[in-house]
């Protein structure tokens, strides 16, 4: 069949357009709100530096591991057709690990990589079985 993994790569596709979009509001809200932070908490209090710190460290983190998630699902993407065991263990590892950091924030991209992760899971083992049952 020449079509057999239609489902899973819309699924995978529609998803990383969501992260595409997800990662680069990540990005400019990251930038105004370390921006932010930094004009108000300009004082000369050691407190307040920390916390300007804190709070910078830990918004530039969840951009990065945005855009490290971005990188595992284009490979995800791009290899479906030839590893869809590869392909399924990293969509499902990356949807639910990005719906548990995000706090349920990107939910949508998680369950249509999940779903999609599934789905390749299942069509491998159904190939497997046919490929036992014709030998």
């Amino acid at each position: 069949m020449v079509n057999e993994r239609t489902t899973e790569k819309t699924l995978s596709y529609i998803g990383l357009g969501f992260h595409i979009v997800w990662c680069i509001l990540i990005i400019l809200s990251t930038a105004l709100l370390v921006s932010f932070f930094t004009a108000i908490f300009s004082g000369g209090s050691s407190v307040e530096s920390s916390f300007n710190v804190l709070v910078s460290s830990v918004l530039w983190a969840s951009a990065g591991f945005s855009l490290l998630s971005l990188g595992f699902i284009i490979r995800a993407v791009v290899i479906v057709e030839t590893k869809s065991k590869e392909a399924a263990i990293i969509l499902l590892v990356n949807g639910s690990v990005l719906l548990l950091v995000t706090m349920g924030a990107a939910i949508v991209q998680s369950v249509l990589f999940i779903i999609a992760g599934i789905m390749l899971i299942k069509k491998e083992r159904a190939e497997e079985e046919e490929e036992v049952d014709s030998v």
